[in-house]
C-alpha cells in the first residue's frame, strides 16, 4: 500500500484514490493512518476519509473518519470545525465522538471522529427525515445558531435521528434569529430538494413555526416561498458555473485548439477513444439525424453503455464567427441546461462530455455526449394507447414545473419528450432559457402536435394545471 506524507498528499489532483497510508503527527508523535475510502477531497485544502483507526491503548482498529485540513487556512478551518460541533453539542444535538486531534505536521491539522455505523445522508424524498431536520434547525435558530451550508450530505441519519457532521459552517450569536434570517436559512436546506417536492412545503413550514412558537401566518409562508425561490436560483447558478470548471465532478481541458469538459464518472477510456478522432467515431456510428446545423448518432463504445453524440456543425466561416461572438453558444446552453434539469431532478438525457474545437479565439465544430434514452418519443405514441393518458398528464406536470421555475424550453414539440423506463424525459435543450412567460409558447407548440380529433382531450388535461384558459 502506498504511503504518503502530507506534502505528497497536497500535491495530488482530483484523481486521489484509496487505500493509502498517511504519515501524520498525533499527540506529538508520528502516526501512520490507513485511509480506506476517500469521502471528500479538495486538492491542497481538505481530506475527509474513512480510516481504520487504532488508539494508543487499544490492540484493535475501529472504523473512523479523518477530517484533515491542509494549507494556509488549516488552523482557521480546524478551529471553526471544533467550535461549530461544540455549539451543536451544547444544544444536545448528536455529533460524532472525537477520538484524536492531528497536530501540526507539514501545515496539516485535523480531527479523527468515530465512524457513525448504519448511517446514510439525509434524503430529500424522506419526509420524516425532513421534518426532523426542520425541527432541529428551528431549535438552532431559537438558540441563535445556524448552519451556513445546510446540504443534505452534511446530515447523517440513523434510526434515532439526525447526526450533525459538519461543524465548519456552524455560526452563532447571542440572540435568536429573527424572521427573515431564519426563513432564509431554512430555505437553503429546502432548496436542496427538487421543486416537485414543494407540495410538502406547508407541512414543513408548520413544523418550523411550531418549534419556534410562531403562528402560521400567510405572510410568513409567502416570505419562506420567496426565500426558497431565491435560494434555489442561487444554488442552480452556482452549480452551472461549476459545470465549466475543473472540480471534483468535472474535468476541464483548455488549449488554443480545443476546450473540453467531461463528468469524471465518464470512463477515461471511452473519453480518449472519442476525443482522439470524434468525426471518425461519428462516421462509424448509427445515424439518427443528419442536418445542416447538427448531426446526431448513437455510438456504442467498446467499454460501457451506448451514448448519443450530437455534433454542432459549421455552415460557413460567418457561422463560426457568430458562434464565437455569442456568450453562450447553443451547445454550451444544452450542456448547462442538461445539468440544470439533472440538479433539479427533472428527467432528461444527462450530458456527459462536451468538446469544442477552436482555431485561436474562433469556435469551431462542437460535440456533446449524452446518455442514450432509446428511440421512443411521445410523438410515436397514439391517442389510443392505454398509457398515453398517463404520459400526457406527466407532460402537463413537466410544463407546470417549468412555469414554476420560470423556464422556457423553446421547442415544446412531442418528439422532444423521450419515453424511457416508463417516464418522460425532456431533451433538445439548446433553446432553453429563463423566461417568466415563455412556457405558454411551449404549451401551444405541444398542442399543435395532436390531431384536431384528440387535441381537446390533451387541452383538458392541461387546463387542470392552469396551463390553458
Amino acid at each position: 500500500m502506498k504511503r504518503m506524507t502530507v506534502a505528497e498528499l497536497a500535491a495530488c489532483d482530483y484523481d486521489l484514490v484509496a487505500p493509502f497510508e498517511l504519515s501524520l503527527a498525533v499527540g506529538g508523535a508520528q502516526c501512520v493512518v490507513t485511509c480506506v475510502e476517500v469521502l471528500r477531497w479538495l486538492p491542497g485544502r481538505r481530506l475527509v476519509a474513512k480510516t481504520a483507526w487504532r488508539a494508543d491503548d487499544a490492540d484493535t482498529r475501529v472504523p473512523a473518519v479523518l477530517k484533515l485540513f491542509i494549507g494556509s487556512g488549516a488552523e482557521r478551518y480546524c478551529r471553526r470545525e471544533l467550535a461549530g460541533l461544540a455549539m451543536l453539542q451544547a444544544l444536545t444535538f448528536q455529533v460524532p465522538d472525537q477520538l484524536a486531534e492531528i497536530g501540526s505536521a507539514e501545515g496539516a491539522l485535523g480531527i479523527v471522529f468515530r465512524f457513525i455505523a448504519d448511517s446514510a445522508p439525509a434524503s430529500g424524498s424522506n419526509l420524516t427525515q425532513l421534518h426532523a431536520l426542520t425541527w432541529h434547525i428551528a431549535k438552532m435558530h431559537e438558540a441563535g445558531v445556524w448552519h451556513e451550508d445546510p446540504k443534505l450530505d452534511n446530515f447523517l441519519f440513523v434510526q434515532n435521528g439526525p447526526w450533525f457532521v459538519d461543524g465548519d459552517a456552524v455560526r452563532g450569536q447571542s440572540t435568536p434569529l429573527v424572521t427573515i434570517p431564519g426563513l432564509t436559512n431554512l430555505a437553503r436546506l429546502l432548496a436542496e430538494r427538487p421543486p416537485s417536492f414543494d407540495v410538502e412545503l406547508d407541512e414543513l413550514v408548520r413544523t418550523y413555526f411550531m418549534a419556534r412558537g410562531w403562528p402560521v401566518e400567510a405572510q410568513l409562508v409567502n416570505q419562506l416561498e420567496n426565500a426558497l425561490s431565491s435560494a434555489r436560483h442561487k444554488r442552480v447558478s452556482k452549480y452551472l458555473k461549476k459545470t465549466l470548471r475543473d472540480c471534483g465532478e468535472f474535468a476541464v481541458s483548455r488549449g488554443l485548439s480545443h476546450f473540453s469538459v467531461r463528468k469524471r464518472q465518464l470512463s477515461a477510456t471511452v473519453w480518449q477513444a472519442f476525443s482522439a478522432e470524434p468525426d471518425a467515431v461519428i462516421a462509424n456510428a448509427e445515424l439518427i439525424k443528419a442536418g445542416n446545423s447538427a448531426t446526431v448518432v448513437r455510438w456504442q463504445p467498446a467499454d460501457g453503455p451506448a451514448l448519443i453524440i450530437k455534433r454542432y456543425n459549421l455552415k460557413s466561416g460567418w457561422h463560426a464567427l457568430r458562434r464565437s461572438l455569442r456568450p453562450t453558444p447553443r451547445y454550451r446552453a444544452s450542456w448547462q441546461n442538461g445539468h440544470r434539469l439533472s440538479l433539479l431532478e427533472i428527467p432528461t438525457a444527462r450530458p456527459l462530455a462536451l468538446l469544442e474545437r477552436r482555431l485561436g479565439g474562433v469556435r469551431g465544430v462542437a460535440y456533446l455526449l449524452m446518455e442514450d434514452l432509446g428511440d421512443q418519443t411521445l410523438a410515436d405514441a397514439r391517442l389510443s394507447d392505454a398509457r398515453l393518458l398517463g404520459l400526457i398528464n406527466e407532460a402537463a406536470d413537466l410544463f407546470a414545473l417549468l412555469r414554476k421555475l420560470k423556464l422556457q424550453h423553446g421547442d415544446g414539440k412531442a418528439s422532444n419528450f423521450m419515453i424511457h423506463e416508463d417516464r418522460l424525459h425532456l431533451i433538445d435543450l439548446d433553446a432553453m432559457r429563463p423566461s417568466a412567460s415563455g412556457w405558454s409558447k411551449d404549451v401551444r407548440r405541444f398542442l399543435d402536435n395532436w390531431p384536431p380529433s384528440g387535441r381537446e382531450r390533451v387541452a383538458a388535461i392541461f387546463r387542470t394545471r392552469n396551463l390553458l384558459s
